[in-house]
């Protein structure tokens, strides 16, 4: 099985329509499993159910959404799924109950863990943000024993968010020398075998638990994944540097570093990108991602 993990809240918007309709488009035999809030599930599960009818031609498509509940008194989260065809049911993974994961970003890790433990070690799976990612190749050739990730066109201590998290997260054990010139490595796609990437969260969520404290409820999962690699403790990983790999984190030099050609978008080097992130941020890129799309005959433009 080949399973994209993701999480999405509100209302169906352009966005998570582009990415739905773009891993159908490029991987029409791929499963896709959602975390979601309960007052967004019904408006989500009309949605899918209509894009269904638009994939007949990949009948085995499973779309499957899960329901993450939030009670603030109690500070639980609940995984409760059921599906839309084509993937096999998952039981109920539980509660969290730790206060390390008031933050979704943080608590996503949590859960896919536990659904990844239904399938089998061999199986292949994306974990992806949805809003700002399009697919455009088949990101499941490049998963395997080992986690793939890539770096961003900015630096972990640029004056902005990444390094507030990241010194709030190091606080005063922080050498700002040994940090000063690594790059950020997104935590907004990872790639791997089930296998590799449940040794991958196993350690990404007990940093998350060694280091809640500092941080409360912020957004600071990119923080500890960024720790938890830089620092060799993450396991078997491989970052891809800017110019290779399948992913591209978008910046506003997109242009120095890809081509697009025809159906296809590539680096410079002539080698294809599997995965478009961070596309909506720039407006010339925005553009282009429509028009492949288009050409793709995965999403047609609102007019």
């Amino acid at each position: 099985m080949n399973i994209v993990l993701t999480t999405w809240t509100g209302g169906v918007e352009p966005g998570f329509d582009r990415f739905c309709r773009s891993l159908s488009a490029v991987v029409p035999n791929a499963h896709l499993g959602i975390l979601t809030r309960p007052c967004d599930a019904s408006g989500l599960d009309r949605y899918l159910r209509s894009i269904r009818s638009n994939f007949s031609l990949y009948p085995s498509l499973g779309l499957e959404w899960g329901r993450l509940f939030f009670q603030k008194r109690f500070r639980t989260y609940e995984f409760v799924s059921r599906t839309l065809g084509g993937i096999g049911s998952f039981p109920s993974v539980g509660r969290i109950t730790s206060p390390a994961f008031l933050n979704l970003c943080c608590a996503r890790f949590v859960l896919y863990e536990r659904i990844l433990k239904r399938l089998r070690w061999d199986d292949l799976v994306v974990v992806s943000d949805s809003r700002d990612v399009i697919f455009t190749g088949d990101p499941f050739a490049h998963c395997d024993q080992l986690v793939s990730l890539s770096e961003e066109d900015r630096l972990l201590l640029d004056g902005e968010i990444n390094e507030l998290w990241f010194r709030a997260l190091m606080g005063r054990e922080m050498d700002p020398e040994r940090w000063r010139n690594l790059p950020v490595i997104c935590a907004g796609v990872v790639l791997a075998s089930v296998e590799a990437m449940l040794r991958f969260l196993n350690q990404l969520v007990n940093s998350l638990l060694t280091h809640w404290r500092r941080m409360g409820a912020q957004p600071w999962d990119q923080a500890a994944l960024n720790l938890l690699i830089r620092t060799n403790s993450g396991g078997h990983a491989r970052v891809f540097s800017r110019g290779e790999g399948p992913i591209l984190h978008a910046s506003n030099r997109w242009k120095q570093f890809v081509t697009l050609d025809g159906n296809q978008i590539r680096w410079n080097t002539g080698e294809v990108i599997s995965i478009v992130h961070q596309y909506d941020r720039f407006d010339d890129l925005n553009a282009s991602m429509t028009d492949f799309l288009a050409r793709r005959a995965a999403y047609s433009a609102p007019e």
